[in-house]
């Protein structure tokens, strides 16, 4: 089984060929809302339509839009976007 990679580029990840990003979302008055959207402003609206709410411990899973990565992962960080919230949606 190959070993997965992990790359840094400062290149758009809306543009990437990775297999997957990772996106963070906070919870909310009007649903999940991404703390990076640039390249990903499709992504509130699947979100809403899955139901995701942008709790903490919560990962959504939607298909990539064409030409960029395969699936984007959403982790939510709970109503606050600190340190804290930001440790649980990465280990989520």
């Amino acid at each position: 089984m190959p070993l997965p990679t992990l790359s840094v580029t400062a290149s758009s990840a809306a543009q990437s060929d990775a297999d997957v990003v990772i996106l963070a979302a906070r919870s909310g008055s009007d649903g999940p809302e991404l703390l990076a959207v640039d390249g990903f402003e499709w992504v509130p609206a699947a979100l809403e339509a899955l139901g995701a709410k942008g709790a903490v411990d919560e990962v959504t899973r939607v298909p990539g839009a064409e030409g960029g990565p395969r699936v984007v992962a959403v982790a939510g960080v709970g109503d606050r976007a600190d340190a804290a919230g930001l440790r649980l949606a990465v280990g989520a």
